[in-house]
């Protein structure tokens, strides 16, 4: 009676840590092909649910018109029929700028560069969102955007170019990852591992337990 107990906390400690995993590192992720940004229409893609709390991470890979001066947009917004959220405008400089849409007009709230290959991080949660440019790189990694006030959902990634035939190749990479959303990124990279070595050490000691009750 006691191993067929100790079968049973193993087993169930084996799928809390299966589920546990499998909840950190859920994620949406999306290659937002260069033709998408050729277009002054809205391209659409729906997130795997509705975000109140979520860290999105914009990676540039985009290879600009070398006429004019073009912008690619990456938005999100709680719904597609009105334009309610925030757009990120990637410039050919290299400049970035980000707008705040509430359906009817678009107001500028904050200013700051990109490169190709590094992340333009936003991070929405407790009805704010901070956006950090070239996250991850220590030079230069700034933060341009500070708890901003915003109570929407992101529901929806949306993209488009600032004028017809913004791009000549490439793609815009987006990750959404809901388990990193509101944490430092210290805490964010080592919770998870430490939590499930926590509970990995667990499941060791009750095999340890049932294999002295052979």
């Amino acid at each position: 009676m006691q191993r067929r107990t100790l079968l049973m906390e193993v087993a169930i400690l084996t799928l809390f840590i299966a589920c546990f995993s499998a909840s950190v590192y859920a994620s949406y992720s999306t290659s937002i092909i260069y033709s998408k940004f050729n277009s002054i229409s809205w391209y659409t893609e729906t997130l795997d649910r509705n975000y109140t709390s979520v860290t999105i991470d914009i990676i540039p890979h985009l290879t600009f018109n070398q006429t004019g001066t073009p912008a690619a947009k990456v938005a999100f917004m709680n719904e597609t029929t009105t334009v309610k959220g925030i757009i990120v405008l990637f410039y050919k400089d290299n400049t970035e700028k980000v707008y705040l849409a509430d359906g009817v007009t678009e107001v500028q709230i904050a200013t700051g560069t990109w490169t190709a290959g590094n992340i333009t991080r936003i991070v929405l949660g407790s009805q704010k969102v901070t956006i950090i440019d070239h996250y991850g790189v220590e030079a230069s990694e700034t933060t341009i955007l500070d708890g901003f006030s915003f109570d929407q959902e992101f529901a929806n990634v949306r993209a488009k170019g600032a004028t017809e035939y913004t791009a000549t190749d490439g793609y815009m990479q987006v990750d959404v990852d809901a388990g990193t959303a509101g944490m430092s990124s210290s805490i964010t990279e080592w919770m998870p591992t430490l939590i499930e070595l926590m509970m990995l050490g667990m499941a060791i000691g009750l095999i340890s337990k049932l294999g002295g009750k052979w």
